[in-house]
C-alpha cells in the first residue's frame, strides 16, 4: 500500500494458515485476537479494513476496546445488523431472518460445499457451477469447506449480533464501501453514516457485488489509500 505504510493481512483462527483451536469461534473472540495482534506488534495509528465478516470484527473491536490505537476505519459492505426483523430491514438480502439462519445452519451441517455454492449464487448474480472465472474467485472458500465446525460457529455468531448501538462509539473517520449489487440495502450504509460520531465517506462501486475487493482489487486499494491520506 505504498512506501509509507505497513500492510498486515492475517488469517482468523480456523482460516487459511492459522491454527484450528478447539474453540473460540465467535466474533468477540476474533476481535480479541485482533487486539492481541495489535498489542503484540506494538502498533499505533492503525487503519482497520474489514470486508464482510471482517467488518463485523471491526465493529466488535470498537465495542470492546473503543478506538484506542485506531486512526481510521474502512468497512466494505457490512451492515451493523445482519439479521432482519420487523423493525430492521437493512440486514442480509433485506429479508434474512432467524428462520433463514436455522435453515442455513442445517444445510451447512449436512453439506457445507452445497451451502457455499448456494450462498455464492445469492451474493454473486453471475455465479454458476460452470463459470470458471467466478469459481476462481470463490475457490479458497470451497477448498476450505472441510473446516465446517469453525465456520458454522462463526456464521451463527455473526447472525445473532447487533452492532447498531456500537456505531455511535466510532470516533475516527470511516470509509464505507457499498457495491451496487450489495447483499445489504443501502440503508445499512446510511445508518452507519448517520450514527457514527465521526466523518463518514461513502464510496459507491457500480457494477460490483459483495465480492468487490476481488472483483476490483486495484480500485479498492487506490480508494483505501486515498482515504488514508485524506486530511481530516
Amino acid at each position: 500500500m505504498g512506501n509509507n505504510y505497513l500492510s498486515i493481512v492475517y488469517s482468523h483462527r480456523g482460516h487459511g494458515a492459522s491454527g484450528v483451536p478447539a474453540g473460540g469461534y465467535t466474533i468477540p473472540n476474533l476481535a480479541q485476537d485482533l487486539k492481541n495482534l495489535i498489542d503484540y506488534l506494538g502498533l499505533e495509528d492503525v487503519v482497520l479494513v474489514g470486508h464482510s465478516m471482517g467488518g463485523y470484527v471491526v465493529y466488535e473491536y470498537v465495542r470492546q476496546f473503543g478506538c484506542n490505537h485506531i486512526k481510521k476505519i474502512v468497512i466494505i459492505d457490512m451492515s451493523p445488523k445482519i439479521t432482519c426483523d420487523s423493525k430492521w430491514s437493512f440486514g442480509a438480502f433485506g429479508c434474512y431472518d432467524e428462520k433463514s439462519l436455522l435453515q442455513d445452519i442445517d444445510l451447512m451441517s449436512y453439506d457445507f460445499s452445497k451451502f457455499l455454492v448456494a450462498f455464492y449464487k445469492k451474493i454473486m448474480p453471475g455465479f454458476s457451477d460452470g463459470n470458471e472465472d467466478i469459481l476462481d474467485t470463490v475457490a479458497t472458500g470451497l477448498e476450505n469447506a472441510d473446516q465446517t465446525r469453525p465456520l458454522i460457529s462463526l456464521w451463527q455468531s455473526m447472525f445473532t449480533l447487533d452492532y447498531r448501538n456500537t456505531i455511535a462509539l466510532i470516533t475516527v473517520p470511516i470509509a464505507y464501501i457499498h457495491p451496487q449489487d450489495s447483499i445489504y440495502p443501502v440503508g445499512a450504509a446510511k445508518f452507519v453514516s448517520d450514527y457514527a460520531n465521526a466523518p463518514v465517506k461513502m464510496i459507491e462501486y457500480p457494477g460490483c457485488t459483495h465480492m468487490s475487493p476481488v472483483e476490483k482489487p486495484i480500485e479498492t486499494a487506490k480508494d483505501i489509500m486515498a482515504f488514508i491520506e485524506e486530511k481530516q
